[in-house]
This record gives C-alpha cells, structure tokens and sequence, in this order.
C-alpha cells in the first residue's frame, strides 16, 4: 500500500471523430500525474511524425503504440521488463479507475487536443 490509499489508478484513452478509439491504458499507480505526461507526450507529438503517417493523421491505435514507446523511453515504465502498474484493455468496463476517472484525449488532427472525463467535461485543454 502507498500512503493512506489502496490504488491511485486511472484511466487514458486516445479518441477521434475520424478513427477508431484505442484500448484504454489502464494505470494502477499513475494517477492525475500521468495527466501532465500525457499533455508532454501531445506536445511533442507533431516533432514524432512524419507527414502522411498514420501517427501523423494522429490515429489513436498508433498514437497509444507511440505513447507507451514515449512512456518507456522517458523511464516511466522502468529500465528492464515492464514491472509495473500499466495494463490495456478494450474498454475501461473491466478497470476500476475510481480514485481518478476514465480520460479520454480527443485527438483533433493539428488542432489541440483535449482531455476530458468520460462522462464530465472538466476545463483540462492542451
């Protein structure tokens, strides 16, 4: 156990008007902080790409391919095997994502993304 809670879990999901969404991450220990990594991660995105690519046309299936990369390489996932707190699934139906929600960043192609709760939109824009 970590401080005076079980589990600081949430859940990420990459969505587009366009394509077809991507699993859900689904973050044991990650918490709002993989919020911040995630707003990190879109920012750097347009320098990741190269024009007609599909992470470039920001797809959300290769978008969260690419983000586990970014999250691996920038030591988030550890140095060796991942042994940690991140798993995918389809849909969060399977996740309890309770002590922060389930967010979705909808990609808008070269417009900002967004980052919202499933269910209520809160003021989180890139």
């Amino acid at each position: 156990m970590r401080g005076d809670y079980m589990s600081n879990s949430i859940v990420i999901q990459f969505v587009s008007e366009t394509y077809d969404d991507s699993p859900c991450l689904y973050v044991h220990w990650g918490g709002r902080e993989l919020l911040d990594i995630v707003k990190a991660y879109i920012n750097e995105l347009p320098k990741r790409s190269k024009p007609g690519m599909p992470l470039h046309r920001q797809e959300p299936t290769i978008v969260m391919v690419d983000f586990l990369i970014y999250l691996k390489n920038a030591g988030y996932l550890g140095t060796g095997p991942v042994e940690s707190s991140y798993y995918l699934y389809p849909t969060s139906d399977t996740c309890d994502y309770s002590d922060h929600g389930h967010y979705n960043v909808k990609l808008n192609g070269t417009k900002n993304a967004e980052i919202y709760l499933q269910r209520d939109t809160i003021d989180m824009q890139l």
